[in-house]
């Protein structure tokens, strides 16, 4: 009767404490305000599915630009049920960052069972992992993303525990049947599970294998169906575009597994530990070895295809909460095994009584360490990257709204193009081209590369495929870069490499919310392409590295650095660069200002546009010296040239 209560209260303690943990770990996230404008591609899909454009990015463009059929399909039932589709769809990865718990205890307790410890102690050490993952502040920030990352690792673990569960059963192949609907990677689960059923049962007409053959083997042929059938394309779209050189792949992914062991897993240490414990204690046996190999294999398979372009380690996630599993058989079995071997031994001392009690002290020491130390490790790390993705998104969605006023007002639906494109097209609902390719499979499948481009050390961005023939061949109204003036992404280096200024110009807009002039490249009035001068000229590779030199320029441009070598940085481009090239006249004009050198900058600016008739920002400026001098005929010439190109920018003039 005793043991029966303790039992009863053991099993109320752990409850508790789990649902305690699973219910903070939801309310934290949704205190969240970090949204990934990754969410934005996903739900600018929905809404088209919704308005019966189908699954789609651009209407009539039927590219799977987004790496979650399941989380697309929830984003349209959230724009059908609410006004609010984000707010829905960061509930649900709320929810499911918690609920992700409840399994991975479950999880972690079976492993426990089928090697002896009693379910008491099982059960108690099982709650070491669910908290350890639930502090862990990544996972919280992806939670309230709004991506799919904690369906996606929840359904994980839930297919691994009930294949623990019953490893004959249909359920755990249901749900893996289901797990090949949210992200690409679910198929090396596929193939862990499968291939350890057949060993298991060697043959092929067993029943468990039959079974796994017809509901995960037919789920899989009919979602790869589906996609040949509507994207003609076997894999999603996204998988061709962040994908490349498989040296250059690899190095990324080794950089992208360093970042993660030094920023995150300092507490790597112990589990190293713990994973030789594994191999000196011959538990790799069974369902662990399995659970094992998978983290194995999924963390190579990260590797080999590059990581991700996106802040702290969302890929590595599945692996964080198979290795705490694994970490608790380590910890707990072992001295369980000893503890059982010495309880027959005579022993009068004190400890004797606390022996049956040392794996749960050691392993509840460990992983509330552990939980500490992943609740504040990457604190300051997310807050910035939480600022800069709220930085960018307001200023997408600022011009978004900006562009969907400006089709509204013109009447015709709007081109763009762009290498930051959620929400940006979530807001203006006009032609988005993705200059990094995740939505676009010409980019994604034909890049074209520009040596001086691809071998720029300075450029930071992971996205290296590019193809800016086709982007200029497309003709966009607008081309959109990320810094506003200043190119930074290999795709919007690849355009300047292309001689992008001589069909577009620097256009300055005005959005609501912000004081300061927007600014992006607009497309030329053909009137203009058509009697200007300014053509495109054969680039040498020296005039290539020449123009690329523009955002180095910029960055020396006061008050960033100081005016003499700005002046030395544009005139070296004017030296080398090509004739058809304005900018840095322009800039040059603007330091001579800076200096009152008002002559010196009227022939910057008259070279300029002399170069360039529709540099808006020397027009500008030649318009108030012009003022200055009481040249009225020069004053209309460039206030016609404002009024017609850059209203906006005509406004400022003072």
């Amino acid at each position: 009767m005793k043991s029966e209560s303790s039992s009863r209260f053991t099993t109320v303690v752990v409850v508790t404490a789990l649902l305690l943990t699973v219910v903070a770990t939801i309310v934290l996230t949704l205190g969240s305000t970090y949204v990934q404008d990754d969410t934005y591609i996903t739900l600018a899909y929905s809404r088209n599915l919704v308005e019966g454009h189908g699954p789609v990015f651009n209407p009539g463009e039927y590219v799977e630009g987004y790496t979650s059929l399941l989380w697309m399909l929830f984003g349209a039932l959230a724009h059908v049920v609410s006004s609010d589709p984000l707010s829905v769809v960061r509930t649900l990865g709320a929810l499911c960052t918690g609920l992700t718990l409840i399994p991975l205890w479950s999880l972690t307790r079976r492993l426990l069972r089928i090697n002896g410890v009693t379910d008491a102690v099982a059960s108690s050490v099982a709650l070491g992992p669910a908290l350890v993952l639930g502090s862990t502040a990544a996972w919280r920030s992806w939670g309230g993303s709004g991506m799919e990352v904690p369906l996606f690792v929840g359904l994980v673990v839930l297919v691994l525990d009930q294949w623990v569960r019953r490893p004959d059963g249909s359920l755990w192949m249901v749900l893996l049947a289901l797990l090949l609907l949210v992200r690409p990677e679910s198929m090396l689960v596929a193939a862990v599970l499968g291939a350890s059923t057949l060993l298991k049962h060697r043959r092929v007409d067993a029943k468990p294998v039959r079974y796994f053959l017809t509901i995960v083997g037919g789920a899989f042929i009919a979602l790869s169906l589906w996609r040949w059938l509507t994207y003609d394309a076997l894999l999603p779209n996204t998988f061709a575009a962040k994908t490349g050189r498989t040296l250059q792949q690899v190095s990324s992914g080794l950089d992208y597994a360093w970042d993660h062991l030094v920023n995150v897993w300092v507490f790597g240490i112990p589990l190293a530990a713990c994973a030789l414990q594994l191999v000196y204690q011959k538990l790799l046996r069974g369902p662990v070895a399995v659970v094992a190999v998978m983290a194995i294999l999924w963390s190579a398979a990260v590797i080999l295809l590059g990581g991700d372009v996106l802040r702290h380690q969302r890929f590595f996630l599945p692996v964080q909460a198979l290795l705490l599993s694994l970490c608790a058989v380590a910890l707990v079995v072992p001295a369980i095994q000893k503890s059982t071997s010495t309880a027959n031994q005579p022993d009068s001392s004190s400890r004797s009584a606390l022996r049956p009690l040392r794996p749960i002290i050691i392993s509840a020491f460990l992983f509330i360490s552990l939980a500490v130390f992943a609740g504040t490790r990457e604190l300051d790390a997310l807050q910035h990257t939480h600022e800069m993705e709220h930085e960018l998104i307001e200023k997408m969605g600022r011009t978004g709204r900006w562009l969907r006023s400006y089709a509204e007002a013109t009447g015709q639906p709007v081109t763009v193009a762009a290498t930051t494109i959620g929400k940006l097209k979530y807001e203006s609902n006009q032609i988005i081209i993705d200059m990094l390719g995740l939505t676009d499979r010409t980019i994604a499948t034909q890049p074209v590369e520009i040596s001086e481009v691809s071998n720029d050390s300075t450029v930071t961005w992971k996205e290296r495929k590019y193809n800016a023939d086709y982007i200029l061949q497309r003709e966009p109204d607008f081309i959109l870069f990320s810094t506003g003036l200043k190119p930074s992404a290999f795709a919007e280096k690849a355009l300047w490499a292309r001689q992008v200024w001589v069909w577009y110009y620097f256009f300055y807009y005005k959005v609501d919310g912000v004081d300061n002039l927007q600014v992006m490249l607009r497309r030329k009035p053909e009137v203009v392409l058509r009697r200007s001068q300014q053509k495109a000229v054969e680039m040498t590779s020296d005039m290539t590295k020449a123009v690329l030199e523009y955002p180095r320029a910029l960055l020396l441009v006061p008050p960033s650095g100081p005016s003499d070598e700005a002046e030395r940085a544009f005139e070296d481009i004017i030296r080398r660069g090509p004739k058809n090239y304005a900018q840095p006249w322009q800039y040059l004009g603007d330091l001579a200002i800076e200096r009152q050198m008002y002559d010196s900058a009227k022939v910057c600016f008259r070279r300029a546009v002399s170069i360039d008739p529709v540099d808006m920002r020397s027009h500008h400026m030649l318009y108030q010296l012009a003022r200055s001098e009481g040249d009225t005929v020069r004053m209309a010439l460039h206030r016609d040239w404002l009024l017609r190109c850059d209203p906006a920018l005509w406004t400022t003039v003072r």
